[in-house]
């Protein structure tokens, strides 16, 4: 009867030392960290990345994962909304707020899973989506490599572009986007 018993307590710690999957790990891990956290900080989600305040500090805008969805999350009760679940995309690698706040997005419109740094780096695009997350987002036309930068004051963005972006005309097709995204702008009517 020992021996039985040592057997099966010898499987049982093999079992936990062996097969408790790493999620569950990871969980108790960001569970330490939690409760290590001064008490001015709190976590308020427990996934996501590249977070971006809203402008009145109520809310935080941040993608689930690269070439994932986006997420706001209010600041005051952790509530967690999706922000792309109504329409199909290939994911995002940015979300930033406007000053009206719209959306600026930063995706591709096609996602190669064998080589997925191509979504990033080369076929990137700028989107706006509208505040009322009624409709898909509207795109700017141009490519972005890596993130871009938003003015916290005026409808103004920033972005940069490389060589995989416009591989054959850069300077003279970056100057073209500039001026029309410009002109658009100007006219705030996208």
């Amino acid at each position: 009867m020992f021996r039985l018993s040592a057997i099966v307590l010898t499987v049982f710690l093999l079992f936990l030392t062996f097969l408790i999957p790493a999620a569950a790990q990871d969980s108790a891990a960001d569970l330490r960290l939690a409760r290590e956290l001064p008490g001015h900080i709190s976590q308020l989600t427990n996934f996501g990345q590249r977070a971006d305040w809203s402008h009145d500090g109520k809310r935080i805008l941040f993608i689930e994962k690269t070439y994932g969805d986006v997420f706001e999350v209010n600041v005051a009760s952790a509530a967690v909304r999706p922000i792309t679940h109504h329409y199909y995309h290939e994911g995002y690698t940015r979300a930033l707020y406007l000053s009206n706040g719209d959306i600026l997005l930063s995706g591709s419109r096609i996602f190669d899973a064998q080589n997925p740094h191509l979504s990033r780096d080369a076929t990137a695009e700028l989107w706006v989506l509208d505040k009322s997350l009624t409709k898909p987002p509207v795109p700017l036309g141009v490519f972005c490599s890596e993130g871009p930068a938003v003015s916290r004051t005026q409808m103004r963005i920033a972005w940069t572009s490389d060589h995989e972006n416009y591989p054959d005309d850069l300077p003279e097709q970056l100057r073209e986007d500039l001026i029309r995204l410009s002109r658009r702008m100007a006219e705030d009517s996208w």
